[in-house]
């Protein structure tokens, strides 16, 4: 009995004098290169039916993973509820898109050519970045776009 109780108290022992120092707790780092706001503006305006390149390193300090770049509507102030729409809402669309792929090292880049639908319901726009690191961890970055009718200027 004096024996079992000493073999558990060492196993014990053992088990909580081992740290967690070699659990990755660290975010990975979004930097997002294209596109990005003209110098005093809050967002980036594109019009129906123009395309752009997307550009974002990411880094981490052990090993990246994967990366999800999506776009969506963001014309009712980001509550997901009732949605206001243009005069001609049928012809339009809201415009949601989703672009995956995977990563290697401590640093990658990805690059991607987005093309706004011409039916693009015009208004403001989320496109949001997200970086995973192998140990599961997750980044988030997000930037503002606005989306115009063709042919009308700001």
């Amino acid at each position: 009995m004096k024996y079992t109780a000493i073999l558990t108290a060492l196993i014990l022992l053992l088990f909580a004098s081992c740290n967690n120092d070699d659990i990755d707790t660290t975010k990975p780092e979004i930097e997002i290169i294209k596109p990005v706001a003209a110098e005093g503006e809050d967002h980036i305006e594109f019009h129906q039916g123009d395309s752009f390149d997307f550009e974002s390193k990411f880094t981490d300090n052990l090993e990246l993973k994967s990366y999800k770049v999506e776009i969506h509507y963001n014309g009712d102030g980001h509550e997901h509820g009732a949605q206001t729409k243009s005069a001609t809402a049928e012809d339009h669309v809201e415009w949601d898109q989703e672009w995956t792929g995977d990563l290697d090292g401590k640093e990658d880049v990805a690059k991607i050519t987005m093309e706004v639908p011409e039916n693009a319901e015009p208004g403001e726009y989320h496109l949001g970045v997200y970086c995973f690191d192998a140990a599961g961890n997750e980044t988030q970055a997000f930037i503002e776009i606005h989306v115009e009718e063709e042919g009308v200027l700001h």
